[in-house]
């Protein structure tokens, strides 16, 4: 009877108390090291986090995912803010573009592309070739109101070109269609027109700058800039455009005459310049030692005496001078050429005389056969010179 109630609270003190001290220690036990040490250890080499936070931190990745989290929308907002400069930009300059195709200036660089290029259908577009050819033909011909017919008729020379205008005008556009579709080898002997292009524009001329001087609604100046290599100089040309139906026309160029005379200009000095370079290698061969005159009364006759030596290496086969003669006030009295044939070796001197029949009802002939020797002034230049090897120095004229 006493082994009853034995097993009964064996079995108790063996289950129960131990499920319940098993329960609460699985409930209560803290974490340990070694389980922890496993699930942080990088499984690949991380860099280290710079800064103070990094130091001594056992999750490395949660810091570089939180400093990538900050810079991403920096580097967004600057895409977007360089892709919208970018497009403000391209925006400007497609404005820019789009107001420079509808400019006076770009109509005439346009019209000088089509002519280069010898598109008639694009030039007619961007000239007014009937109003541009009256210009010219008005420009050019108009002179000076003066007389031309007997007075009491009433008719002067410019009212008389009035007449030949419109007939000029169309000849003058006629050519002009010509020769920008067939070009300059096209143009025919005599060609105005062609003459006064190829002088303005020619193989020594190059585009250096279009811009506008004024601009209205309707009316326009552009001027064009040339620069000529020969020259070494800038010549400007004013166009003068109108606006007719939403599109600038050429017309006109208002200063074509002041361009032709700066044109002139421009050769003269270049040819002076040319021509003193060939003075002074002349100079340096022949060299004018002696000048005489004397006259023949009983004839009206003037005879000149010139000596020369040749201070060059090679023989002299044959030179020109200019000769000038006058008074003790440097008033030209006569200019004569004189030439010879006769070869001056190195060295050698030659004495030649010239004689030239004069008018004596000629005011200034009377006074230089009057006039002595000694009172007498005189300029002689050699302006072509011709030596032994065949090759030639010439003035230009």
């Amino acid at each position: 009877m006493s082994r009853k109630p034995v097993k009964k609270t064996v079995a108790k003190k063996a289950t129960k108390p131990v499920a319940k001290k098993a329960v609460t220690k699985a409930a209560v036990k803290p974490a340990a090291k070694p389980v922890t040490k496993p699930v942080v250890k990088p499984t690949a080499p991380v860099k280290p986090l710079i800064g103070k936070a990094a130091e001594g931190s056992t999750q490395p990745k949660q810091p570089v995912a939180a400093a990538a989290k900050r810079s991403f929308p920096k580097k967004r907002i600057i895409g977007y803010a360089l892709a919208g400069l970018l497009l403000v930009v391209v925006g400007y300059l497609i404005f820019c573009f789009t107001q420079y195709t509808r400019s006076p200036a770009f109509t005439v660089q346009q019209a000088l592309y089509a002519a280069q290029h010898q598109d008639v259908g694009a030039f007619e577009k961007h000239v007014d070739t009937a109003r541009l050819s009256a210009y010219l033909v008005d420009d050019l011909l108009t002179q000076p109101e003066v007389p031309t017919l007997p007075q009491g008729n009433g008719r002067t020379q410019n009212e008389l070109l009035n007449l030949l205008k419109p007939g000029l005008s169309k000849t003058v556009e006629g050519q002009m269609l010509t020769l920008v579709e067939k070009g300059m080898e096209s143009a025919e002997e005599g060609n105005l027109l062609a003459a006064m292009v190829e002088k303005i524009w020619n193989t020594e001329t190059s585009l250096a700058g279009i811009k506008t001087l004024s601009e209205d609604e309707a009316n326009a100046v552009v001027e064009l800039s040339l620069f000529r290599v020969d020259f070494d100089n800038t010549l400007v040309v004013n166009v003068r455009l109108i606006k007719t139906e939403g599109k600038w026309e050429v017309v006109a160029a208002d200063n074509l005459k002041d361009v032709m005379l700066q044109l002139d200009r421009f050769e003269s000095l270049r040819r002076d310049a040319a021509n003193k370079e060939v003075a002074d290698k002349i100079s340096a061969i022949l060299a004018v030692r002696d000048f005489q005159k004397s006259e023949v009364v009983e004839s009206n006759a003037l005879v000149l005496r010139l000596s020369f030596e040749n201070t060059g290496a090679q023989p002299v086969t044959g030179f020109a001078a200019a000769v000038t003669l006058f008074d003790s006030n440097r008033t030209v009295l006569g200019q004569f050429n004189v030439t010879s044939d006769k070869t001056v070796a190195p060295g050698s001197f030659l004495e030649q005389q010239w004689s030239f029949k004069l008018d004596s009802k000629n005011a200034d002939h009377a006074a230089l056969l009057a006039t002595p020797n000694d009172k007498l002034g005189n300029q002689v230049e050699v302006y072509s010179l011709t030596l032994a090897d065949g090759s030639t120095l010439v003035y230009e004229k």
